[in-house]
């Protein structure tokens, strides 16, 4: 015959206790793999690679080009087209180098690749200040954008701007706009 225990004027067998025991032990195990990942025989389960349509993994990217192009070049990689997000603004960015500083094998035409469909490529988020240049950059400006890029949402998290102009030139504001050429 089971022995009954006493707790709290409430009778309850030891097998209660176990099936109970080893059910919390499951549930907090299976929703750590599930955050982790798990490989086993068919694949991971749970995760995505950096390079998944649907991975939500951020990795670093260095884009360089042309923001706002009026004569596209032929022998640049890709048209983009991002909006900066503070100021719903679209912009096209001609890309003419990719790279991944930290991961340099990573394929340039996957990324382009998984871009392609959707009419909006990036979504440019950041502070205030990183976005503002670009979004207060002229057409034809040459330029590098580097950030960290999540492939679901298709956001660029904007790290760095740099801007690039001819040495002597000065920066260009509304009150002294760039020489016509």
């Amino acid at each position: 015959m089971m022995r009954r225990m006493r707790i709290k004027n409430l009778e309850v067998c030891p097998v209660v206790i176990l099936v109970l025991a080893f059910g919390l032990n499951v549930w907090f195990i299976s929703s750590a793999h599930s955050q982790v990942g798990m490989s086993g025989v068919i694949g991971s389960v749970g995760t995505e690679g950096a390079d998944s349509e649907n991975s939500r993994v951020p990795f670093a990217v260095k884009l360089t080009g042309v923001l706002n192009p009026t004569t596209p070049k032929p022998e640049s990689l890709a048209m983009l087209e991002m909006m900066v997000s503070n100021f719903a603004e679209r912009y096209h960015f001609e890309v003419q180098t990719i790279e991944f500083p930290n991961d340099p094998e990573a394929s340039t035409n996957q990324f382009l690749q998984s871009l392609k469909k959707y009419k909006v490529q990036m979504i440019a988020v950041g502070d205030k200040q990183t976005l503002t240049k670009l979004g207060q950059s002229f057409p034809d400006s040459p330029m590098s954008v580097v950030g960290y890029f999540r492939r679901r949402y298709r956001t660029f998290q904007v790290t760095d701007v740099e801007v690039f102009r001819a040495e002597g030139l000065p920066e260009p504001t509304m009150d002294n706009p760039p020489p016509a050429e």
